[in-house]
This record gives C-alpha cells, sequence and structure tokens, in this order.
C-alpha cells in the first residue's frame, strides 16, 4: 500500500456524523478491529490506521433522513431555531460613541440592517 496514492479522508465530519447518529462506539469498534487485521497481514501502523478509517467509514454509510409526514412538519423543521429568539434578547443600550459596544449589543438582532449603523 503506497501512502503517497492513498485517498485523503474527511475524518472530522465522518466522526461528528456518526456521533450524531449515535453509532460512534460501534464504528470505532469495528475500525480497531480492522486495524489489527490489517496490522497482522504486516501493514505499517499508520498506513493500516489510514486504511481501516476508509473500510470502516463504507461499512457505516450515512443513515437515511426520515422524509417529513406532511408539508407543516417540514416547513418547522426548516425553521431556524433561533428565528424566535429576538424577543428574549434585552433592549440594547442607546448609542455612546462607542462602535463596539453597539456591534457587540445588536450582534443577535436579525432585525438590524446596515443604515442601523452609527455614522
Amino acid at each position: 500500500m503506497d501512502s503517497t496514492k492513498a485517498s485523503p479522508i474527511d475524518k472530522a465530519s465522518n466522526w461528528h456524523r456518526l456521533k450524531r447518529e449515535g453509532r460512534l462506539e460501534e464504528f470505532n469498534a469495528r475500525r480497531e478491529e480492522l486495524r489489527a487485521e490489517l496490522k497482522s497481514k504486516g501493514i505499517k501502523r499508520k498506513e493500516a490506521a489510514h486504511e481501516a478509517w476508509r473500510l470502516a467509514i463504507d461499512e457505516f454509510p450515512p443513515l437515511p433522513e426520515e422524509a417529513p409526514e406532511d408539508e407543516e412538519e417540514a416547513e418547522e423543521q426548516d425553521d431556524d431555531p433561533f428565528d424566535d429568539v429576538e424577543h428574549l434578547l434585552p433592549p440594547p443600550r442607546p448609542y455612546n460613541g462607542s462602535d463596539t459596544l453597539w456591534v457587540y449589543d445588536r450582534i443577535g438582532l436579525k432585525s438590524i440592517a446596515k443604515s442601523d449603523a452609527p455614522q
């Protein structure tokens, strides 16, 4: 196995996906099994680890996403969960000459426009 020809693997996104799906422990166990098998066949440690990741990712493809049952449920899932929190934020302080504080006070407001900024 030539490491210069090894295809790159996006380990981070696969790791996060498997964690989100609740299959990370199972994946890690299988990856370690594959790595041990490859090492026992005489493959170098680094190459065995890379190939074990590749093989294990192939064995754990993304789970199919469940389709929403109706249109109303689909609309609810498309909504940004932070769309309706603006009313929970304290009112911003009046402008006191500090552009930094003005931005800090308004950073969470979706209703703020560029034209609202102090000149």
